[in-house]
């Protein structure tokens, strides 16, 4: 009888393998590797590389990041200590970020010496599902400020007829997004994964994350990223800072006070106005 022959690797598969086998797996101090990214999750384009975490013994006092081409792919390459992965999870979670534990949680693993990648995929997991921590009532306030500074800021540049309204209209964007990001306890996301995340699910249930709390701002914002027409640019803003600011309890700038315990200081974040 003919024994059927297993299906050969696929090629980025192939590639992989080879990387490893000429750099990384038989090295002392390696214990594993996990691969993530598009390849791992779906969907990678003809420009995605092949995103690969080598996990070091705790003791190595090194660390290193790289990238090789191997048969026409391009693989990235972080190699660190689980110490240093750790600290990658906490970093992220204070940014309000999961960037490191989404590629844990989606990623396989090739191998684990020991199993301490299985032990960080588990941790990568409860990471993301803690909540972020909610801003203080002095964050909050200041908050509230920069959004009104903000639109006051591309009210003037829309008055002052400035050549740069896109960029401007576009970094205004993202600090709205941050802020109601922060206020929500959502995840902050990579400004080429916003509009996919922001305009449905779909990314969400990819990189086993939590959907947008407020999903009727999540699918209005992914409208304004949009807009290219230059009036309609300031209305945008001013409907979106209106609905934020309403969300977190309104704001009026006539009476703003922020008094800051001890030695702190309140600073204002404002560009200063053009006269």
């Amino acid at each position: 009888m003919v024994m059927a022959s297993s299906p050969p690797p696929a090629e980025w598969e192939a590639a992989l393998e080879q990387f490893l086998a000429s750099s990384w797996r038989s090295r002392p101090e390696v214990t594993g590797a996990l691969v993530c990214g598009s390849y791992v999750t779906g969907d990678p384009s003809p420009r995605s590389d092949i995103d690969v975490h080598i996990l070091l013994k705790p003791s190595t006092k090194w660390r290193e990041r790289g990238n090789d081409m191997v048969d026409g792919f391009l693989i990235e390459y972080f190699s660190n200590p689980p110490h240093r992965i750790r600290e990658y999870f906490r970093e992220d979670f204070s940014d309000n970020d999961h960037a490191c534990a989404t590629q844990f949680v989606t990623g396989r693993i090739l191998f684990d010496r020991g199993g301490v990648i299985a032990k960080l995929k588990k941790e990568a997991r409860k990471w993301i599902d803690k909540p972020f921590r909610k801003p203080t009532r002095e964050q909050a306030l200041m908050g509230g400020y920069g959004l009104w500074d903000n639109l006051d800021n591309f009210r003037d540049a829309v008055e002052n007829a400035e050549p740069d309204l896109a960029w401007q209209y576009m970094h205004s964007l993202t600090t709205i997004l941050r802020t109601y990001s922060r206020q929500c306890g959502d995840c902050f996301l990579r400004f080429d994964k916003a509009y996919a995340g922001l305009s449905g699910d779909a990314l969400a249930k990819k990189y086993a994350q939590r959907p947008s709390a407020d999903t009727l701002f999540a699918r209005r914002f992914a409208a304004a990223m949009l807009e290219t027409d230059a009036v309609k640019m300031l209305p945008t803003l001013e409907s979106l800072t209106r609905y934020v600011h309403r969300k977190m309890g309104g704001f009026e700038i006539d009476g703003f006070r922020l008094r800051s315990a001890g030695r702190a200081r309140a600073r204002g974040r404002g560009r200063g106005k053009k006269k």
